[in-house]
């Protein structure tokens, strides 16, 4: 409910008296009450909003029984009367199904009431509200970071994600219009790093679209984030860069995964040189030594045991040689 001082709007002129007030405006009804709250007075625009007749509502009470709905509204009418106080309220009016927004103007020894049908800003901002929610929404559906910020660097939006990002960084919450350059709190260790994003800031307010993974330490733990920094373009003027929308991804546990697989392609090269070096090596010797046998002194006994010995070593080096083939194509 709002309050004014004891003025007319604009819509409206006075000359002697209440009764003699020309109604200027047509999308506003106006009616009059006496000091005992009895119409005095309803225009025909009033009729057309209520759907109420004047012949109705002349020399009654508005706050009666089948008008209930404005008995919230009486103590504003007394109010308004005693103090001689404007006030403007939004009502609803469930017969109606309407919203309606009513002025209240304490004149002489009566009251000058205007009504005006709002129900399609009422829907607006409803309507408004709802996608705002419904953005909100989608912003927070994700683990994703998402924020954006103006030309001077101040945050203009943030999800959940990003301010419980910040929380973790800093120890401090950031709140819309605060710079994301800004130094925050004790635990803040970004330091350097400042100047690291002011770059990549600076390359989108340039109109580049740019990609960076950045590290990110956060209770004492590090992160890693890929980061796009989108320049927001206006038209208005010519086009021109007023912002920078920004969607960073954690890769800490890709980046952590890639370097797992690393260290175990590193075993395994590791161990693909062992085969193919130390294991040869005596592998190698066996098989000499089988063919010095073979070309000495031959005995029946000792040239099965040779063949045995020698296709095991010739069957071995294959596998070793199969094996180092498969670790090194991967």
């Amino acid at each position: 409910m709002k309050q004014k001082k004891n003025s007319l709007p604009d819509h409206f002129s006075e000359s002697d008296s209440c009764n003699d007030v020309q109604f200027k405006s047509s999308n506003q009804g106006v009616c009059i009450l006496d000091r005992d709250l009895k119409i005095t007075y309803w225009c025909a625009n009033m009729a057309n909003l209520t759907e109420i007749s004047g012949e109705e509502m002349l020399t009654r009470e508005l706050f009666k029984e089948r008008y209930e709905h404005l008995f919230s509204l009486k103590k504003v009418f007394s109010q308004a009367l005693s103090e001689r106080t404007s006030f403007t309220v939004d009502h609803w009016n469930p017969e109606r199904e309407r919203w309606f927004r009513i002025s209240i103007f304490p004149i002489e020894e009566q009251l000058f009431v205007t009504l005006r049908d709002v129900t399609p800003e009422k829907n607006r901002v409803t309507e408004l509200t709802a996608l705002k929610n419904l953005q909100k929404h989608i912003l927070n559906s994700t683990s994703d970071l998402i924020w954006a910020i103006d030309k001077d660097y101040k945050l203009l939006l943030a999800n959940e994600a990003y301010h419980q990002m910040m929380l973790n960084r800093t120890g401090e919450a950031i709140c819309i219009g605060e710079s994301v350059l800004q130094q925050r709190g004790e635990k803040d260790q970004r330091g350097a790093r400042l100047q690291e994003w002011k770059r990549w800031y600076d390359l989108a307010f340039e109109g580049a679209h740019t990609k960076a993974t950045i590290a990110v330490n956060e209770t004492e733990v590090d992160y890693l984030y890929d980061v796009t920094f989108e320049p927001v373009i206006s038209e208005k003027g010519g086009k021109h860069t007023i912002g920078v929308a920004c969607f960073a991804r954690d890769v800490s546990e890709r980046a952590r995964h890639l370097e797992s697989i690393e260290r175990q392609n590193s075993q395994l090269r590791e161990i693909a040189w062992l085969q193919s070096h130390k294991m040869r090596a005596p592998l190698s010797n066996i098989l000499g030594l089988t063919d010095l046998i073979m070309s000495s002194e031959k005995t029946e006994e000792k040239e099965e045991y040779v063949n045995h010995l020698q296709h095991s070593a010739v069957e071995l080096d294959k596998i070793i040689a199969e094996i180092v083939q498969k670790i090194s194509s991967q």
